[in-house]
C-alpha cells in the first residue's frame, strides 16, 4: 500500500514537471538570447530598451542591429480589434517609407507563429513580425494595453509613444521629427 502511494505521488511529480517544462515557451528564460537585454524602460529622448526576439520564421532580431533607421515598434495581437484597425496603416507608411530608412517591428504578444501566418495571409501581408512569446518585451516596454507603439530614430532613443490605436498621420509626424532629430 505504501510502495502505491510513493509510487503515485512520484508520477504526480512527473506529470506536473513535464506540464512545467511545455508551457515554457521554446527559447525563452535566462540564457537563450530571446527576450529583453537590458533592464531599461521606454522613456522619450532616452535609448530604446533593446530586444532580441524571433520572427515568424524563427530568425533572430535584434532592434540594436536596426540602428541607423527610424524604427515603429508596434505591440499588438490578431485578437486584438484595434490592432487590426491600425494595421493597413501602418503597412501603407511602411511600404511607402521603408526605402526611405525607415522600418517597422510587428511584435506580436504570445501568439504561436501558425496564427500570425494565418493572420498575414489574411490581410495582404505584415511589415516585419516578431513573436514575444513569452511577454517578456511587453512587460520591458510597460504597456498599457494593446496596441502601443514607439518610435525609436536612428541612434536608437525613443521619439515617440503611442498608446493605443496609431494613425497614419501620427507614424509620418513621428517619422519626420525622428528624422529631424539625427543625422
Amino acid at each position: 500500500m505504501a510502495l502505491r502511494l510513493v509510487l503515485g505521488l512520484v508520477a504526480i511529480a512527473l506529470i506536473a514537471g513535464a506540464l512545467v517544462l511545455l508551457r515554457r515557451p521554446v527559447g525563452s528564460g535566462p540564457g537563450s538570447g530571446v527576450g529583453p537585454l537590458d533592464a531599461r524602460t521606454p522613456a522619450l529622448n532616452q535609448p530604446a530598451p533593446n530586444f532580441i526576439l524571433p520572427d515568424v520564421n524563427g530568425h533572430n532580431i535584434r532592434l540594436s542591429d536596426l540602428r541607423g533607421q527610424v524604427v515603429l515598434v508596434n505591440f499588438w495581437a490578431t485578437w486584438c480589434v484595434p490592432c487590426r484597425q491600425e494595421m493597413p496603416a501602418i503597412a501603407q507608411v511602411y511600404d511607402e517609407q521603408r526605402g526611405q530608412g525607415f522600418t517597422v517591428l510587428e511584435v506580436n504578444e504570445q501568439e504561436p507563429p501558425e496564427a500570425v501566418r494565418k493572420f498575414d495571409g489574411e490581410v495582404g501581408g505584415l511589415p516585419p513580425v516578431v513573436l514575444d512569446s513569452d511577454g517578456s518585451v511587453m512587460r520591458q516596454y510597460h504597456l498599457q494595453g494593446l496596441p502601443d507603439s514607439f518610435v525609436v530614430d536612428r541612434q536608437g532613443n525613443v521619439r515617440g509613444l503611442s498608446y493605443g490605436p496609431i494613425s497614419r498621420q501620427s507614424i509620418l509626424t513621428y517619422i519626420d521629427s525622428a528624422r529631424q532629430l539625427g543625422p
